[in-house]
């Protein structure tokens, strides 16, 4: 991620160094409000408009990042802030190792934003995870909800979105996400360049 000096919509670190058993990250101080934060202070939603404009960079410089080999596995309306000129910056990366079931830490997947197989050890995560967790990023954008967490959406995959909403977001954009949201990895939007497309 230090390498990606160059992709603004990614939190600039500007260096990293370890003390006394620890590796410590320094990052570029930006002025900005996490996602959740601003989607709130703009009441509660944004429009379709609005949020294509705040997403297609993070698209593509995701699938930049992933065709790299780094995924970043915690996507979510913390770790997606917005700068004062309404702009998305990508923060908090984790690691394949941490960020899972079965890591070294304890699992503390983002509600909502994490894929079925981030809670499971044995499965793999990477670029369909990140899709997954972006999806549902978008969808809060829009509905000012998250989807349920994963092992609940196995039982009912269905995204409650109200009609009102439904008629404000092109058909096209409702079909991606829900493709990106699916539960099974095998059936779902599996790299940011087809979410793109779609």
């Amino acid at each position: 991620v230090s390498r990606l000096r160059e992709v603004t919509v990614v939190e600039t670190v500007l260096d990293i160094l370890e003390e006394n058993g620890t590796v410590y990250t320094v990052y570029k101080a930006s002025e900005s409000v996490t996602l959740r934060r601003y989607v709130e202070e703009s009441g509660g939603r944004l429009t379709w408009n609005e949020t294509s404009r705040l997403f297609s960079p993070a698209i593509t410089a995701l699938s930049l990042i992933n065709s790299l080999g780094v995924s970043h596995l915690a996507i979510s309306p913390e770790s997606l802030r917005v700068t004062y000129d309404d702009n998305l910056v990508i923060t908090g990366f984790h690691i394949n190792a941490i960020h899972r079931a079965g890591g070294l830490l304890d699992l503390d997947l983002p509600s909502g934003c994490a894929a079925i197989e981030q809670y499971s050890a044995k499965a793999i995560c990477g670029e369909g995870s990140d899709v997954y967790a972006l999806s549902a990023c978008m969808l809060f954008s829009l509905t000012g909800s998250l989807p349920d967490e994963a092992p609940r959406r196995l039982r009912d995959q269905r995204l409650m979105i109200s009609k009102d909403i439904l008629k404000t977001v092109p058909p096209f954009a409702v079909t991606a996400m829900a493709n990106a949201l699916q539960i099974k990895q095998a059936v779902r939007t599996g790299s940011f360049e087809m979410f793109r497309t779609e």
